[in-house]
């Protein structure tokens, strides 16, 4: 099972290390509504969504099980956002030596 990192327990607190990446996904947020358009928080949302489980899958090399784990989801509910965001499960190598590298990277960045 993945750790949580709970340097920061306080409601409303930032954990430091992802300011950065905040930044720039709100950068990026205002950057594309600047029509002001009503669904845009929504669209966000589900592009961080599709790249964060995109991201997962290839980490894991598609093992569906273990990302779901890492994502907190079921798989069951994991399956459907693959099929929502139309994510193919075959741009997933699935060779031993980049399983094993990346399954060492992920736990290195735990």
């Amino acid at each position: 099972m993945i750790k949580e990192n709970n340097k920061f327990k306080k409601k409303g607190q930032l954990n430091l290390e992802f300011e950065p990446v905040l930044n720039s996904l709100i950068l990026y947020y205002i950057k594309q509504n600047k029509k002001k358009e009503k669904s845009a928080l929504k669209n966000f949302i589900s592009l961080l969504e599709k790249n964060l489980i995109y991201s997962v899958l290839d980490i894991t090399n598609g093992n569906q099980k273990v990302a779901a784990e890492i994502l907190g989801v079921g798989k069951t509910t994991l399956n459907e956002k693959i099929k929502r965001y139309c994510i193919p499960l075959n741009d997933f190598k699935f060779d031993m030596s980049s399983i094993i590298e990346k399954r060492v990277r992920l736990l290195n960045s735990i």
